[in-house]
């Protein structure tokens, strides 16, 4: 019998098994629905860029996503004996905080190299009130040093959820809606400028409050996740 599943190339059996299992329990539980997963790129490296205003973020967006999707952690998480076992084998990388994590650099440097998609937080960490905070620069340097492009994805709902504050996951409804990629501007080999990498973070800036806007218009028209 051809499942659901059977369609999702690129995943390995352990992710799959994970969104095989989840997905219909999450969709339930937050009544997850997403718009735009058309423009996710199904093969390919691809950046991921998202708002982040709770723990929920990363597991949502990898459970809306028909494709498989790797992270960054910080590496505080890799030091308790269960979680960091389970977030390896699904594809966690450990990042240190702050800038001129070589490191982190050569692992993202890698992952595009080899195809993969990259879920990535450009504001650094989480909003403490869900609004959409300055973006970092961090994702756009990427973008222009490895030639992929940036898909920007757009979470509501996951702040009412599970606050910074809170220990349970609320059943609240969660939105997500993604832009068209954004493709970084070709260097021909040169390294990118400080105004180029500063003008790639506003178009991601602007894009994800492009979601947002679009998605205070659009209640009625959200889509469930197939």
């Amino acid at each position: 019998m051809v499942t659901e599943m059977d369609h999702r190339p690129g995943m390995q059996w352990h992710y799959r098994i994970h969104w095989y299992v989840l997905r219909p329990l999450v969709r339930s539980y937050f009544r997850l629905t997403a718009q735009g997963l058309e423009h996710i790129p199904p093969t390919g490296p691809v950046l991921l860029a998202a708002n982040h205003c709770s723990f929920l973020d990363p597991p949502l967006i990898a459970l809306a996503i028909p494709r498989q999707i790797t992270f960054l952690a910080k590496e505080e998480l890799f030091s308790v004996p269960i979680l960091s076992w389970w977030i390896r084998w699904m594809g966690t990388y450990p990042v240190s905080r702050g800038e001129g994590d070589l490191k982190a650099i050569r692992t993202v440097m890698r992952l595009m190299e080899n195809h993969k998609a990259l879920l990535i937080f450009p504001e650094g960490t989480r909003s403490l009130d869900g609004n959409l905070q300055p973006l970092e620069n961090g994702l756009a340097w990427l973008a222009l040093k490895t030639g992929a492009p940036v898909v920007p994805v757009y979470v509501e709902g996951t702040h009412q959820a599970l606050s910074p504050q809170a220990r349970f996951p609320r059943p609240c409804r969660v939105r997500m809606r993604v832009g068209p990629p954004l493709p970084p501007e070709p260097l021909g080999g040169r390294q990118a400028t400080p105004a180029q990498v500063r003008a790639l973070t506003g178009e991601i800036e602007k894009s994800l409050r492009a979601l947002r806007a679009m998605m205070n218009h659009s209640a009625e028209g959200d889509n469930k996740l197939p």
